[in-house]
């Protein structure tokens, strides 16, 4: 009986002291629901629930060729979003082979009609900007992020615990840096730069035709594949997959896997993540933005009147 007493006793103590505890204020509240959203959205513990420790990380266990399928196919959404299935209706009327069909798809989709490439090339330079790692970064920037988001579903889909935070956008713009480097596709895109031997609607359409030469696209196959775009995906797939051109003679999905897997268990000093992280945000935010003003769905404040 002494024992049921004291029970009592503590819980009723227990409760007056939780009665006691002083209500949260609205604007904590705000807060905690706020960074509660966004642990949500991140695939994370809600912070409100869950001590600092408890926010695991995990390595990605699935194959090399998950990742850069799944980022290819992303790219060919991408494309298909800016016309890229009518450019292939078109083009394969005239051509056979895989390089001289995706020459002429790439070359729709650079133009102003389709995913305006060639528009956004010549934007960079016009903006004095003369890097070709930088002025390529940007021009990518529209296939790069919906292909992030194939690349995040990957991993999301291959694993088991709660993952740490990773920034797929400035992973997968680095990979694709290096692949285009690995085929010395930057230092071509450089030298025309610096030499002003082409015109810069011209340059965009030169550089793919070097990489198609360089990458044997097209090589061993004829026109007699059936779908088009799925003949044109695999053979990508296939291509891109295998070439271990990347840093340290990686391939490209190996690379983000390594990229990824290094992140679960060390990040970044934190003044070079946010540095990144926003370097890879504008660049994103400004491929959105061009879209827009092409639609004339976004507007730029000029400078007032002198």
């Amino acid at each position: 009986m002494k024992c049921v007493i004291v029970a009592l006793a503590l819980l009723c103590s227990a409760q007056a002291l939780k009665m006691d505890r002083e209500p949260m204020s609205a604007r904590a509240r705000k807060h905690v629901e706020t960074f509660d959203k966004i642990d949500r959205e991140a695939g994370r513990p809600e912070r409100s629930k869950v001590s600092r420790a408890e926010f695991k990380k995990a390595a990605f266990t699935g194959s090399d060729e998950d990742l850069s399928d799944g980022v290819i196919s992303g790219v060919f959404d991408w494309a298909t979003d800016n016309g890229m299935d009518s450019a292939i209706s078109g083009c394969q009327v005239t051509n056979s082979g895989a390089v001289d069909l995706m020459l002429c798809v790439g070359d729709e989709l650079a133009g102003s009609s389709g995913a305006g490439i060639n528009d956004a090339f010549c934007a960079e330079t016009d903006a004095w900007n003369t890097d070709a790692a930088d002025i390529c970064e940007t021009t990518m920037s529209g296939a790069l992020s919906d292909s992030s988001t194939d690349f995040e579903s990957t991993i999301a889909a291959a694993k088991t615990e709660k993952k740490a935070p990773f920034d797929y956008s400035a992973k997968l713009t680095a990979a694709a840096d290096q692949y285009l480097a690995g085929y010395g596709i930057i230092s071509y895109v450089q030298n025309i730069l610096d030499g002003y031997s082409f015109y810069c609607d011209e340059v965009t359409s030169s550089a793919m035709g070097e990489l198609a030469a360089d990458n044997d696209l097209g090589k061993g196959h004829s026109k007699s594949s059936g779908n088009r775009r799925s003949w044109l995906l695999g053979l990508t797939e296939a291509n891109v997959g295998a070439a271990a051109v990347l840093s340290g003679a990686k391939s490209f999905g190996e690379r983000l896997r390594i990229d990824y897997n290094a992140w679960a268990t060390m990040k970044l000093p934190a003044h070079v993540n946010l540095l990144l992280t926003t370097d890879v945000r504008s660049r994103l935010l400004k491929s959105v933005n061009f879209q827009a003003w092409r639609k004339g769905q976004f507007r730029r404040l000029g400078r007032k009147p002198q």
